[in-house]
């Protein structure tokens, strides 16, 4: 969403769904046995308590106390305001704002924190003891969660906008915050472009005459999400300006380098006008916007554009081009770094690098020495290693849920980091990879606590949990970030039994620990990581067999991808473009489907490896579906079913996604043989195929009658066809081939 403003009905009109709005519920799902009984070292609440606050702000404490009174009406404990037994949450300023412990005693239970934040955490970790136990029970005893990083950033609630600055109520509701404290999170990360902010002295001529109205709307967004400890990290985009742009007619020397080859330039990274505009207008953010935790640059590949960002430039900035990367870097950041911390001491600047400048020495590692005192170094733990497989290596050129390691290069930054005595963030992904980028999480739940074991191994002072792929939505993958930080001593085998129990009940904990370690095990078989929503790992059941060579792809398999916009001018006017619609469908066999994957002999099938893989994914992922259904078998009908059921559905799709990779990759390897040698075998093959295929995609339309979340037409970061109106295109379509055949 580069420009939010071009889509704000349907952004507007998402915030408000029902079905989106149900899922940001924290206490959605609880399941409650009414035959639960405490046991030894624990107690029960019984009759009324009271729930109630001390030395918080007023609006905090309401926040807090119609959080915990619905709880615990969903658990048959009744709140009153004048009953005895209470339970009180407090500020306790010995402890970091993160912090908390919690006291429970028959006669009372205190829940303190050393900030908001910290509070709400408290609150959490009660009700998670309550909802694993299935009652209001809880043990005896005072217990303290100590949060191994300051600040946990995730991207912005499923349905809700992330993108400047439309952030008002009917686009950024209150909900979206209450479910981030429910799970650790105390930042959220928006994103955009920086003119929304701007009333410049140093540049007039990119000042935002909506600058008061946007400003409000950002502050009264903090002060809300405030309510429950969450704060923002800004991840600014820096102009993008056409070459005629006012600016540059009033300052024909601040014109900096051109972008993606195009009439459109940033502003000079060197010029001191252009370095006081960037201090005046991030410092002022800082100043004005409390609720401002910091802000995150991304200084390679994209967003905070500047004059080095990239090589064989078409008009390359006269300026900056006479210094080194590193140095012209340093400058600028240290400029915005010095007056960020003179508006708000407490405010951070984080520097990734996401993809570093090929012209930089040692892959950006010798600008972090160069950083200013103070600001952050940030990098993402995966990109950039190099996986060996069975017969290929697999090069992860972006995230991914398959490798749950450290890059080499991750390790070195952090590394740097410290020596140069500055905080490190770490960003990973919770719940997916680009692999598998259409679902709000893949349960392969073993694979994603070893990832966040690797993430602790870090020791960051920060962790960005997720990129903007599928909003935030309470997931058990989410969960797992909220035990990655406050629960270090607790192994991961027993965090996960927890989680099971909590949700669908102890009798199906062995057989969906079981589904899990399938899980983990088939996204161990991705033999790539595809090209951004393309192909079959996209699609999955709704993709479509192309039946020959240059046929012509049905409209419904296209869509508007809004990063495609990327490099136009900032704040365009123009409405979705051409250039934004594109088809998704792989139709041949052609290795930019799967970019990075180098098989080890080099005479190898390049594409029987990848067919492979899909086939023992398929496998894999089929033992979890398996696993699940008999669990659901075993669970008598109550909340803890239909949480097993939703769970069962997703896993299905999860299989039926790699099993039409399979198919895909099967059938094109076979069109081929056939068009080139009029092989019948292989033209019988394509039939049994296109059978399978045909059974895998209709079988997957109840998945997404009864999970609308789960059907691509309601993602945001794109227009895209329902899933059943594909499913029974590509059935319509198969059938006339099959009929033909």
């Amino acid at each position: 969403m580069f420009n939010s403003r071009i889509i704000s009905e349907r952004l507007r009109e998402a915030n408000g769904d029902p079905r989106r709005r149900e899922r940001l519920d924290p206490h959605r799902g609880i399941v409650f046995d009414e035959t639960a009984r405490a046991g030894p070292g624990e107690m029960a609440l019984a009759g009324a308590w009271r729930v109630a606050c001390r030395n918080l702000d007023a609006a905090v404490a309401e926040a807090l106390v119609g959080d915990f009174t619905d709880f615990l009406r969903r658990l048959r404990v009744r709140a009153a305001p004048d009953a005895g037994p209470a339970v009180m949450f407090q500020i306790d300023p010995s402890l970091r704002p993160r912090d908390c412990w919690y006291e429970c005693r028959p006669d009372g239970i205190a829940i303190a924190g050393g900030g908001v934040a910290g509070v709400w955490a408290g609150l959490a970790w009660v009700e998670w003891e309550m909802r694993v136990r299935h009652g209001a029970i809880l043990p005896l005893g005072r217990f303290e969660r100590r949060a191994l990083w300051d600040e946990q950033i995730s991207q912005g609630p499923w349905g809700a906008n992330f993108s400047v600055p439309d952030f008002s109520p009917d686009f950024l509701a209150d909900d979206g915050f209450r479910l981030f404290a429910h799970h650790g999170v105390n930042t959220m990360m928006i994103y955009g472009d920086l003119l929304f902010y701007t009333q410049s002295r140093f540049l007039p001529e990119l000042n935002c005459p909506d600058y008061e109205h946007n400003l409000a709307m950002l502050q009264d967004a903090a002060r809300r999400a405030g309510r429950y400890g969450v704060g923002f990290a800004y991840l600014a985009v820096a102009p993008k300006l056409r070459g005629d742009h006012p600016v540059f007619q009033s300052h024909p020397d601040v014109r900096g380098t051109s972008l993606h080859h195009k009439d459109v330039y940033c502003l000079c990274s060197s010029h001191p006008l252009v370095l006081d505009f960037y201090a005046e207008t991030l410092a002022n953010l800082a100043r004005e916007v409390s609720g401002l935790r910091g802000l995150v640059l991304i200084v390679g590949g994209e967003s905070f554009y500047h004059c080095r960002m990239w090589v064989n430039v078409k008009h390359p900035c006269p300026v900056c081009y006479t210094r080194t990367p590193e140095e012209m870097l340093g400058g600028m950041i240290g400029s915005i770094q010095t007056a960020v911390a003179q508006a708000r001491p407490d405010a951070y600047v984080a520097v990734w690098q996401y993809n570093p400048t090929p012209c930089m020495q040692d892959q950006g590692l010798q600008l972090i020495p160069q950083l200013p005192a103070g600001a952050v170094v940030m990098h993402q733990i995966d990109k950039g290693a190099v996986m060996q497989k069975a017969g290929y290596r697999k090069r992860i050129w972006d995230y991914s849920i398959d490798f749950n390691g450290i890059a080499e290069l991750t390790r070195k930054y952090a590394d740097a980091a410290r020596q140069s005595r500055h905080p490190f963030f770490v960003k990973t992904e919770t719940g997916i990879g680009l692999e598998t980028m259409q679902f709000p999480y893949v349960p392969a739940m073993q694979r994603l606590a070893d990832k966040w074991r690797n993430v602790r191994a870090l020791a960051p002072a920060g962790v960005h949990q997720a990129w903007l792929f599928f909003g935030m939505c309470g997931t058990r993958a989410e969960m797992l970030g909220f035990w990655a930080a406050y629960r270090p001593e607790q192994a991961p085998k027993a965090f996960l039994a927890d989680l099971a129990r909590r949700d669908f009940g102890a009798p199906a904990v062995e057989l969906v620990m079981r589904a899990w370690a399938a899980m983990s095990r088939a996204m161990g078989h991705l033999p790539g990581i595809p090209a951004y929503y393309m192909g079959p790992g996209f699609l999955g059941p709704a993709h479509p067999l192309v039946p020959q060579a240059g046929a012509k792809i049905p409209d419904a398999f296209c869509a508007n991808l809004y990063y495609l916009m990327e490099g136009d001018e900032s704040l365009s006017a123009h409405q979705l473009s051409a250039r934004s619609r594109v088809c998704l469908v792989m139709d041949r066999l052609d290795r930019r489907f799967y970019p990075g994957l180098v098989p080890d002999d080099p005479a190898a099938d390049f594409w029987a490896i990848i067919e492979n893989e899909y086939a023992a994914a398929v496998d894999e992922s089929r033992q979890a579906w398996d696993c699940l259904q008999a669990a659901a078998a075993r669970t008598p009908p109550s909340m803890a079913r239909r949480n097993l059921l939703a769970e069962t559905r997703l896993v299905e799709l999860v299989y039926r996604t790699m099993r039409a990779c399979r198919n895909t990759i099967a059938f094109l390897r076979r069109r081929a043989v056939w068009e080139q040698a009029g092989d019948q075998d292989e033209r019988q093959a394509m039939q049994r195929i296109a059978a399978d295929e045909r059974e895998n995609a209709l079988a997957a339309i109840p998945i997404y009658r009864a999970e609308p979340w789960l059907d691509l037409a309601l993602r945001l970061d794109g227009v895209f066809s329902p899933c059943e109106t594909m499913i029974l295109e590509k059935v319509r379509w198969l059938d006339e081939w099959l009929e033909k055949f």
